[in-house]
């Protein structure tokens, strides 16, 4: 049986992976920053090791124990902010 993928949207107020795993976790950017340097998670299937690096549309991010996201489409708001479409 194949997994039904399902798009889903976030708001994030940047392209920062750090920022990203924040949103994705629901945590704070502290404690995304500590799943990075703990090296717990992957972009495109490699450690990231810089939390300033920022995230592009088809990436694919894996955090331990939360699960692999692949980025769709990113737009930004009206307000500066950017939509990220993932499943």
């Amino acid at each position: 049986a194949t997994m039904e993928l399902q798009e889903k949207l976030l708001r994030a107020k940047s392209l920062r992976i750090d920022s990203i795993v924040k949103v994705l976790t629901k945590s704070s950017r502290v404690k995304g920053q500590q799943l990075i340097q703990g090296k717990l998670v992957k972009l495109n299937y490699n450690n990231v090791l810089d939390i300033t690096k920022t995230i592009q549309e088809n990436d694919i991010i894996s955090i331990r124990g939360y699960g692999r996201f692949t980025i769709g489409k990113i737009t930004m708001t009206s307000k500066g902010n950017y939509n990220i479409i993932y499943r």
